[in-house]
């Protein structure tokens, strides 16, 4: 009898850890998107900010910052920006040319683009003003 109740106490917290484990799984699970399946998703649309990072900045000549953005989890890139005028233009792009988001300030005071798959890549950010002047680009992350 004793024994009985020991391996239904086992079977009990086997079939609970079980629910646990599926319940977090992976990091695929854990998020509403995965490298590929982020490309140009709104990044406040799914759960890659949480745990997003800034590694790089850059300014453009008239003095406005774009923040180069990385979610481990999701393994995806974005660019964004605080309180740059109108039609200010930011960019993240994949090195090598081949896949690219972007966006124009608008009348709101935080801008930013979509996400680009960065599992096995690296990317930057650039920032432009809306007119003349240099653009700026971060370093590749």
């Amino acid at each position: 009898m004793h024994m009985r109740r020991i391996a239904s106490a086992l079977a009990a917290t086997a079939i609970a850890a079980g629910g646990m484990v599926a319940s977090t799984g992976t990091a695929e699970a854990l998020t509403s998107c995965y490298a590929s399946s982020c490309n140009h998703l709104n990044p406040y649309k799914t759960t890659c900010t949480g745990d997003a990072i800034h590694p790089y900045s850059a300014a453009d000549s008239k003095g406005s910052v774009v923040y180069l953005y990385y979610s481990p989890s999701c393994r995806a890139t974005w660019a964004e920006t605080w309180n740059a005028p109108y039609n200010t233009y930011i960019e993240v792009q994949r090195d090598g040319g081949s896949l690219y988001s972007e966006d124009w300030a608008t009348y709101g005071a935080h801008t930013w683009t979509g996400m680009i798959n960065d599992a096995g890549y690296t990317s930057y950010a650039t920032i432009c003003p809306p007119s003349g002047g240099s653009c700026g680009f971060t370093s590749s992350y």
